[in-house]
């Protein structure tokens, strides 16, 4: 297996792959939330998903520091389990 690399350790295309995979997944989730009726959940990971897409504009050394903080997030989010339901309602 390949050793970890950073954002600036790999390459145009492999930090492309990398941001597809995060997006791919981010919008994964969100589907997941819509389906269960959590509109802002998905709401987030939606967004989330397309600023992390906007990251593909970066040129080749770019503002990775950014870059890597977004994908830490949208990284967090996707291996975040989902809170249970409260069973209680506030209003």
């Amino acid at each position: 297996m390949e050793a970890a690399k950073t954002l600036h350790e790999m390459t145009a295309h492999e930090r492309l792959d990398l941001i597809e995979t995060v997006a791919d997944a981010l919008e994964y989730k969100a589907e997941e939330a819509l389906d269960a009726g959590r509109q802002k959940v998905a709401a987030n990971n939606f967004n989330l998903a397309a600023a992390i897409r906007g990251l593909a504009t970066l040129d080749k050394r770019g503002d990775l520091a950014s870059a890597e903080l977004l994908l830490q997030i949208g990284i967090n989010y996707c291996v975040a389990a989902e809170p249970e339901p409260s069973p209680h309602t506030f209003h």
